[in-house]
């Protein structure tokens, strides 16, 4: 059984070679999961994607790097919906399915958050590089 359980891309689970940018993956998941040890809780780094593991077998998911989620968008949601089922999501479930449509930074500059310069293209919508960047 473990308290938490941290979550990444199985890419980045334990990558075959490691350049400066998943240095900074392994390097910060590693810094959370010896945080929370140092508190006494129970830890498992793994993947989202992960078939062999019983996720009734921890309390809580951690969501971290699962940057491969949108490439795998019709496995990741039915793979979300089961585990906020069976576990505590220490990211709020309602506020990773508000994330997986992008539009939610109006939202937030809405709210008064600076975002950067941003373009929506919207489905069906064509652009050239050449017309966005002009």
């Amino acid at each position: 059984m473990y308290d938490v359980t941290i979550l990444t891309a199985s890419k980045y689970l334990n990558p075959k070679t490691v350049n400066w940018y998943i240095r900074q993956i392994l390097d910060e998941d590693n810094l959370v999961k010896q945080a929370l040890e140092k508190r006494g809780l129970r830890t498992l780094r793994t993947s989202w994607d992960r078939q062999d593991f019983d996720w009734t077998k921890t309390r809580y998911i951690l969501f971290r790097t699962i940057w491969d989620y949108f490439d795998r968008f019709d496995e990741f949601v039915p793979w979300l919906d089961m585990v906020n089922s069976l576990t505590k999501l220490i990211n709020p479930y309602d506020t990773i399915r508000w994330n997986f449509d992008k539009h939610y930074l109006r939202d937030l500059e809405g709210k008064g958050v600076n975002i950067p310069p941003t373009l929506f293209i919207e489905p069906g919508e064509k652009h050239t590089l050449q017309t966005i960047v002009n």
